[in-house]
């Protein structure tokens, strides 16, 4: 079985993420959405990063939002997809209704 991890760039921005914590950067009670593009099966090889994710919000008393998978490979992909999945909509959702509250 092969198994899938983050990218490095999304581990330098994790390792700088818990340095920010470490400097007493207020992350406690932020909200977080995650968005995870990928061109081979990204539905599968996404739940580790986002189980990743979620543990770092935990810890870091951060409300996990949730998190959308989208199916790309180009750079303008994504941009060019006549629908998003149903995670998608929900996602924005409670963002909108949290950018409202602001």
């Amino acid at each position: 079985m092969v198994r899938y991890g983050m990218t490095g760039q999304l581990k330098v921005f994790m390792d700088r993420w818990f340095d920010s914590y470490t400097h007493d950067f207020p992350f406690a009670g932020k909200r977080l959405y995650l968005l995870v593009v990928g061109a081979d099966q990204p539905q599968i090889k996404a739940t580790g990063i986002t189980q990743a994710v979620q543990y770092s919000c935990d810890w870091l008393h951060m409300h996990f939002q949730g998190a959308t998978v989208v199916t790309a490979d180009g750079p303008d992909d994504v941009r060019q997809l006549t629908t998003l999945p149903a995670s998608y909509a929900a996602l924005a959702a409670k963002l909108q209704a949290a950018l409202r509250l602001t």
